[in-house]
């Protein structure tokens, strides 16, 4: 049997100050723990409404990973230079 992760990475507002960095680290702990505890993969979506890009988030933690595979679904759509000038 397989297990994995969908983690999408929401910040809700009004942020403070740190906020950020505590959800970002928060998120690598809980990964790296699913990692070691031996789940197969995480899933990360990718869009603009997120908050936090899952792209960024894959950079930051596959050198962290020995065992789960990162699966970073891309909506192409938003990844275009005219999505990002909204």
């Amino acid at each position: 049997m397989r297990f994995g992760l969908f983690y999408e990475l929401q910040l809700p507002r009004p942020w403070g100050e740190g906020d950020e960095l505590r959800l970002f680290q928060q998120s690598l702990d809980e990964v790296e723990l699913a990692d070691r505890l031996g789940f197969d993969n995480v899933l990360l979506p990718s869009g603009y409404a997120l908050g936090i890009d899952g792209i960024t988030f894959a950079g930051g933690i596959a050198p962290q990973l020995t065992r789960s595979k990162l699966l970073v679904a891309v909506r192409c759509g938003e990844q275009w230079p005219e999505i990002w000038l909204r």
